[in-house]
Order: C-alpha cells, then structure tokens, then sequence
C-alpha cells in the first residue's frame, strides 16, 4: 500500500532533475554584422530536431542540443538574411551569431525633424544627406542644396539666403548661437557628422526663440551617446582626417560620452600640386573638436555639458595680384543643458553657456583683429494648456567682452586739403575694449482651432547694450498651416527680425556709436504636395524688405571735437523677393533625389536714392539636380548637378595715373552692371559598403567638377585696370575617401 506514493515521489524528482545525459544547453548571442547590435525575438533552431530558442532582449538564447556529434544551427530575424552554422559537439563557449541585412535600404533616422510647424522644414533620411555628391559625406553640407540658399563661392564657408549676406544667417547649436557652421573654403560643417541627431533650416519666417539674424536659421540638435559599449568610427579622405568614439560611462550605461576631432592635410596636398595650386592660391586649414557627456539627475529630464571648438586659416596669394589676402578665425564653446519636469506636463529648459571667440581679416597693410569672451543664459518653459493650445516663453541673455585692433590706411583729415604722397603711406593703429550686453524676452503659442488648422504667434522684445548704447526692439511674428486636402498644406509666414551692427562699427574708435539696428521685414507663402510615386513637392514665394543696413560712409559729422568722419551708417537699404521649387523622391533601398530650384532677384541701394544695384550674391537661377541609386552588392553611385547665374561685379573702363598717390585711379562703370559667366559643375560620388562580423567599411570616391569647368569665383584687376584676372574655383578634384565603424 505504500509503494504507490513512492513511486509517484520518484517519478517526479525525476522528471524535475538534471537533463538527459545525451542532451545539454547551447547558449549565444545573435546581432547585428557590423554594427553588432542585438536582435532581440531572433530565432535560433536546430535543424532536424524542432528544437527552437526566441532571442531575449540582449540577443541572448539558450536552446537543448545533443551532448555529442555535429548539428545545424540556423539563426534568422525578419529584415535579415539567414544563417546556417555547423556546430561540432560538444561545444564549449558562447555561440556567436552575426546576421546581415537582407536589404540594401537607407537608413531611417530623420534630418530635420519638426519641433513645431515652422514654415520651411525639410525631412531628408540620414543616408540622402550623408551620400549627395560632392558633400563628402557631411550631411550639414546638404543645406548647400536646398531651395532658396544661393552658392556662396569656394571662399564662403557661410549660407547666403534669399538675398541677405552669409554672415546674416543664424547658425545654431543645442539652442545657442555660434559664429560659424562651416569651415573656410567651402569646408566641412566645424560638427561631426555622427554627433548630430537632428538640423532645422529655416530660410524665412522662423519662430521667435531665434533672434539676432536678419536672415534664414540653421539650427544643429546634437544626440545622446550609445550606452551599450564602446564606439570607434575613423574616417580619412584628400581634405582630413577625423576620429569620433562614444560609449558609456557608467556600467549600466545610463551616462554616456562622445568625443571627436578633426584635422584638415588639403593644404598640404595642395602644395604638392604646384600649378594647379598657384592657379587657384588657396590654401586652407582646420580642425575641430567636440566632446559630449549626458547624465541622469533626478527629477529631470536628463542633463548634458558640451565643448567644443574650430579653428581656421585661409591664405590667398601667389598670383599676379595688387595684394594678399588672409583670413583666420576660432572659437570655443561649452554648454550645460538641463529640462526639470514641472506639474501638468510643463517643462523648464535650463542652458548656460561660455565662449571665446577670434577672428582677423587681412588684406594689403590692412587688418582687423577681434577677441571676444562671452557668458550667456537661456531659459524656456513650455506648457500644454489645453488639447487645442500649446505655449511657451523664454529668456535670452548674454555678456560679451570684446577686444579689437584695427590696422589700415589713414584717412585724410576732414575739411583740410589731403597730401597724397603720405595717405597711402600711413597706417592707422587703433584697439580699444568695449562691453556688450544682450537681453530678450520672447513668447509663442499655437493655437489649433481645428485638427486641419495650425496658427502659431509669437513677439520677441530685444535689448542691446553697447559702451553707452542702447539699442531695442520688437518684433512680432506670425505662421499658418492648414492641411487643405489630404494631399495639401498649405502655409504662410510673417516677421519682423533685427540684429545688432558688428561691435567695430559701433565703437568710439574704428565705428559710429550712433549706428540703429538692421531690420528685416519678411513675408512668405506656399504650398506642400503629397503626390503618386513616392514623389513630394514645396512651392513658395518670399519677399523680404531690408532696411537701416549698415554701410561706409565718408560723410563728415559735426561733434564736441569739432569734424569726424562718420565711418558708418544706416543708410542701406535692399529688397529681395522669388520663387522656390524642391521636388523630392525616395524609393527606400533603391533611389533618391530631388530638384531644387530658385528664381530670385536681390537688390541694394542708398536711403533716399532712386537708383537701385544688383547684390554681389543676386542669382537670377540657382539649380541643383540630384540623384543617387543602389546598383547591386552594396554599392551606391549617384551625381550632382549645380547651375547658378553669375555674380554681378563692377567693371573698369580704364585709369589715371596719380603721380602724387603713384599709382592708378580707376574708372569704375555702372555698380554692378556686369556679371561672372554662368557657373555650372557636376559631381559623381561611387559608394560600396563592406560588412564584416565585429565592424563596417565604407569606401567612396568624390569626383568634384568632373569636366573640369574653369568656374570664375570673382575678377581682380592689375595694377593700372587694364587686365582683368579671375579666380577661380576648385579644378577637377577627386577625393578618396574610406569610413570604418567599430
């Protein structure tokens, strides 16, 4: 009778015990090839015998194998190609598995995704940008090729949008203003590429947490570093040589780092081309840096502190010129951003800052230097009041110091009859520190009174502080969007935006105290399309009035000391007004492309003149055709097409010789009346991607100006004006590039 029970009790320690002795556990890890990234719900069969194991969370699985022989592992996820491993038994260790993508698609991570419904935004996939010919890579240089943006020349290094002056643009980093975006020479962005998560390109019509330009914004949102080990990405091609790494800093990875540098050898490479260096004379240089950590502190929404850095010099000489040109410029930055989490889904953004600013300009016996130091603070709290109304005000403050010295010719002294033979001879001195300080107030909301319909107000109240200067404003600004039809959206913008003049033309010394704020009154229309075929296109028309710009003067004022030159004036005044087009196609895994076109006209003039002059950037047409296809084996080839009308210059019709100056005086024509030949240049870039196991290969070519197009940047005439002589633009240029991922 007692038997039963304990029979029971040995049948189920035996169930429950150890597994048979001719079967043990295989454990692994599936990810994926390159990136070696888990793929959690991969699958991992033994074939033959139905044993089947889902990965977990970190790619991991355990799956029961026969203790001896030799068996088939199959590994497979959806998205990536199958594979098969042949496993002798018994094995000890963990099983790797690294599957590749079954397709050759484009990355889905978005550039210039919407913060709020800003009148011009563009959404570009991470692969579009990073692989336009003749970008090498930076997706930052796309912006270069977008409706609206004329070419700033090899020499610009800045956007020039919708008829203003590059350095009218904004460029933006985290929500804080740096100098510059771009290297000299049409260089690479002064940011890695693989730090940046996120660009917003405004041309016209932006919000009013942005201030201080007169012209379009172009603000870069930097990422959060991966966590999950340590990254290495090194990349070399003809113009530098860049290393950027992240990982975590603590062992669960919730704090991270990134860190990059950057170092440009084209200066050395073109050296080692004598003519076709002293053909075109530029020899650039520069570097960058950025480094990045991201914490958790409670109560916020996490926190982060960011340095960096660029530095640059440009020479230009060597040719049969009157004068040498020189060019320099750094500057260095560090950010602290935090968000607190307030009640009701508020939030409140918190961004000090710190910056060191160089810049000097030189050409001839003349210069000017600048150093500024600065310190600034940036607040903004966002509130959802209700499901139809969202809101948001800020504060924008900054302190600057700025150093200057200025070297140049003397002018002749005012209401006294010049003496030539020591005007030329004379350099003027002058330094002098000033204090500067910067204040704004500025709110905006957006109001939804139906799902179809978006309005979103704003002000924003400026206040400059220069020496003893005050200058202020207030600028209202107004957006519209209504989704019209599901195919549809239409959209309009309004503004007014002001900046303060550069601190020289403002100082005792070199400028006029007395100078206002340049004012830029800006309107702009259009419409989105959502068409067949993957196919998306933007119409829009701008107009853009400037006025109370700053120009020379050789006006004489009448102040305590009796006579002065004025030096500067508000006096300039332009307009701006055209049509933009971007049509825009991508075929994921296989194509795209899209057509940029601008039609335009920019013009400058005097206050109180009749007589209206071309702007030195007015381009009529400005084309850009672009296309790029996946062929076979991981291999990308695509081209790049730029059309722009000529800049205009002014023509001399001949000179005088002044033997008290000794030298020519010119006869200048009509301002402007005369343009450079129409540029045009074609691109081609050739990609193929290798993926290994533990790491990836990309290898490009860049074949800039494949037909060799002598484009003509500007004209230099000789010394007495009857020979003109062109400078030109990059010659044929082919740049090899290889990128490896670890």
């Amino acid at each position: 009778m007692m038997l039963g029970p304990a029979f029971l009790v040995l049948w189920i320690f035996a169930q429950s015990g150890p597994a048979p002795a001719g079967v043990r556990d295989l454990s692994g890890v599936v990810r994926e090839a390159g990136t070696r990234a888990p793929i959690p719900g991969a699958s991992v069969v033994v074939v033959g015998t139905g044993a089947s194991a889902e990965c977990r969370t970190d790619g991991s699985f355990s799956i029961a194998a026969p203790a001896s022989g030799v068996i088939m592992l199959r590994a497979a996820a959806a998205g990536f190609e199958t594979v098969d491993r042949e496993i002798a038994l018994p094995h000890h260790g963990r099983l790797d598995f690294f599957l590749r993508r079954a397709g050759e698609g484009f990355e889905t991570v978005v550039s210039g995704k919407r913060k709020k419904e800003d009148q011009f935004e563009k959404n570009l996939a991470a692969e579009e940008v990073r692989g336009i010919p003749g970008t090498l890579g930076d997706p930052l240089r796309s912006v270069q090729n977008l409706p609206g943006v004329a070419r700033a020349g090899y020499l610009g290094g800045a956007i020039a949008v919708r008829g203003s002056n590059p350095t009218d643009t904004g460029f933006y980093v985290d929500g804080r203003s740096i100098p510059v975006l771009y290297h000299f020479a049409d260089g690479p962005t002064v940011l890695n590429s693989d730090l940046i998560d996120h660009l917003r390109f405004m041309p016209g019509g932006f919000p009013p947490e942005y201030g201080r330009t007169t012209s379009g914004v172009i603000e870069v949102r930097s990422r959060k570093g991966q966590g999950d080990r340590l990254h290495v990405t090194a990349k070399a091609d003809v113009f530098d040589l860049s290393v950027f790494s992240e990982g975590p800093i603590t062992a669960d990875g919730t704090s991270t780092f990134m860190a990059g540098i950057r170092r440009s050898h084209l200066d050395a490479l073109l050296s080692a081309f004598s003519d076709e260096a002293a053909r075109f004379s530029v020899l650039p240089r520069y570097y960058d840096y950025q480094l990045k950590a991201d914490f958790p502190i409670p109560g916020t929404r996490g926190a982060s502190v960011f340095a960096m850095g660029s530095d640059d010099e440009v020479a230009v000489g060597g040719l049969p010129l009157r004068q040498q040109l020189a060019f320099s410029s750094d500057f260095h930055r560090l950010f602290f951003d935090t968000t607190l989490n307030l009640p009701k889904g508020a939030a409140l953004s918190l961004k000090p800052s710190i910056g060191y600013d160089y810049a000097r300009n030189a050409r001839d016996v003349s210069a000017v230097s600048a150093v500024t130091l600065m310190t600034g603070f940036l607040a903004e709290v966002e509130v959802p009041a209700t499901d139809w109304l969202d809101v948001a005000a800020g504060l924008d403050v900054s302190v600057k110091r700025y150093d200057f010295r200025l070297v140049s010719k003397r002018d002749p002294d005012v209401g006294l009859f010049p003496t030539p033979a020591d005007i030329y001879a004379v350099r003027l001195e002058q330094e002098g520190i000033a204090w500067g300080r910067d204040g704004a107030l500025y709110t905006r909301g957006e109001f939804r009174p139906m799902p179809s319909v978006s309005l979103i107000p704003g002000v924003r109240l400026d206040g400059y502080w220069f020496e003893d200067v005050y200058l202020g404003g207030v600028d209202p600004r107004f957006q519209a969007r209504w989704r019209a039809v599901s195919w549809m959206t239409l959209k309009a913008a309004w503004g007014v935006y002001r900046a303060m003049p550069q601190p020289v033309e403002l100082s005792k010394e070199a400028g006029n105290p007395a100078l206002g704020l340049e004012r830029s009154d800006q309107v702009g229309a259009g419409a989105e399309f959502s068409l067949p075929w993957g196919i998306e296109a933007d119409v829009q028309v701008f107009n853009k009035w400037l006025d109370d710009i700053v120009v020379r003067s050789n006006d004489a004022v009448e102040t305590g000391g009796g006579l002065s030159r004025q030096r500067y004036s508000n006096e300039g005044t332009g307009r701006s007004y055209g049509l933009e087009v971007f049509v825009h196609h991508r075929s994921p895994g296989k194509s795209f492309g899209w057509v940029a076109y601008t039609l335009s006209k920019s013009e400058r003039g005097q206050s109180g003149g009749e007589d209206m002059y071309p702007f030195w950037l007015d381009q009529t047409h400005v084309l850009n055709v672009i296309f790029s296809r996946h062929v076979a084996w991981g291999v990308f080839a695509g081209f790049r097409f730029r059309l722009t009308t000529g800049n205009p210059y002014t023509p001399a019709s001949g000179s005088l010789f002044d033997a008290d100056a000794n030298r020519y005086s010119p006869f200048w024509g009509d301002r402007r009346s005369e343009r450079l030949p129409t540029y045009h240049q074609l691109d081609l870039r050739l990609e193929k991607s290798f993926v290994f196991d533990r790491w990836l290969l990309n290898m490009y070519v860049d074949l800039m100006n494949v037909y060799n197009q002598r484009n003509y940047e500007y004209y230099m005439y000789d010394y007495d004006y009857t020979h003109i002589v062109p400078i030109e633009g990059l010659p044929f240029l082919p740049s090899l590039g290889v990128i490896g991922r670890f």
